[in-house]
């Protein structure tokens, strides 16, 4: 379920060309951005180094910020953007009829996104069975967003050649992990479906997926920043702090986590039940992310109140990856490199 944001002409060139066989992939959806190099090899998809990258400039506080060194080991001749989702608009929309390329315009209305210049995205994810229609997840990112972080490599090695909404490229990652193992047992009854949760800084994600296609997917303004900024607040210390108080399980802090997810969780939930009726399908997992702040704790609520199963999902699950790959101060935070490695899928064309 990959989903590029690139310009048509980025599109046509890369079409006439072959593909780079190797990419580096930065997210930029979290405080520290997350840095992965990726080589696709044989029909799979190898992590070659990752790493956090040092403090970057706020690029929403900034005009133009100076261009991103990376490392000798992170360096490659091409960077896939991963950018936050906070500005940008989702939807699946059912297009009437067959849908052909080169029709952003009349996505841009059915998505009811406004005045301004948008760069638009989208994905067709199938055609309709009862009537004719066209499935398609879409995307719009304000072309201003998009150019400031253009700007951290405005000249010089990496060259950007793939730009990937975060929270889309971690799904894409689950579901070329998971999509396999839902099982569909609509023959004998209601079917199952999963559910998976992104969660970044500013923002989060939940979808929904049933006999292998995406069903629902929603962004919500929800995200590791509104529970970091809620224990800092109750218990007056400082960020650090508060991420050591969210991941140490002695503190009981269960009630501050469920006040300050309640809405999110709710929503969750209400998607759930919807997805259920609607699919004649029976929600039987949730997957969230292990890095999110207060993981555990945020399981915990989407399990009392969805009655399912939450599990942790491994993003590395389908490529090949060394130990020695990954930095160690990231090697308790792999979930965390779920958008680089979603977008190195999603550019490579998948992995075995």
């Amino acid at each position: 379920m990959p989903l590029t944001i690139n310009t048509k002409a980025l599109v046509d060139r890369l079409r006439k060309n072959a593909l780079p066989q190797e990419i580096v992939a930065v997210d930029f959806s979290q405080a520290e951005a997350r840095c992965a190099r990726l080589r696709h090899v044989n029909g799979k998809i190898h992590l070659v180094a990752a790493d956090i990258l040092p403090q970057i400039q706020n690029v929403a506080e900034t005009g133009r910020p100076e261009p991103l060194a990376l490392s000798k080991q992170l360096g490659a001749r091409n960077v896939a953007l991963c950018l936050p989702a906070q500005n940008a608009i989702v939807k699946l929309l059912n297009i009437p009829g067959h849908f052909e390329s080169g029709l952003e315009d009349r996505i841009k209305e059915d998505m009811g996104v406004g005045a301004g210049d948008f760069r638009i995205g989208y994905k067709v994810l199938g055609t309709g069975h009862a009537r004719p229609e066209t499935k398609l997840l879409t995307v719009a990112v304000p072309e201003k967003t998009i150019q400031q972080y253009l700007a951290f490599f405005a000249s010089g090695w990496p060259v950007p050649i793939a730009i990937e909404l975060s929270g889309l490229a971690a799904i894409s990652a689950f579901c070329n992990g998971y999509m396999d193992d839902v099982q569909d047992d609509s023959a004998a009854g209601a079917g199952q479906s999963w559910g998976v949760v992104q969660i970044e800084d500013s923002a989060s994600f939940f979808a929904f997926i049933f006999k292998k296609e995406l069903v629902l997917i929603r962004k919500y303004d929800f995200g590791s920043d509104h529970i970091l900024g809620a224990i800092q607040s109750r218990l007056n210390v400082n960020r650090e702090t508060a991420m050591n108080v969210a991941a140490d399980q002695s503190f009981d802090i269960s009630q501050m986590i469920r006040e300050v997810c309640d809405g999110f969780v709710r929503q969750l939930v209400i998607s759930k039940h919807f997805v259920e009726r609607r699919e004649n399908c029976q929600v039987t997992k949730i997957f969230i992310p292990g890095n999110a702040a207060a993981a555990y704790r945020l399981a915990h609520e989407i399990h009392v109140a969805s009655e399912v199963e939450v599990e942790f999902w491994d993003p590395l699950r389908t490529i090949v990856c060394g130990e020695e790959a990954i930095a160690p101060r990231l090697r308790e935070q792999k979930s965390s490199l779920a958008s680089v490695i979603g977008t190195a899928i999603g550019f490579f064309g998948g992995a075995e």
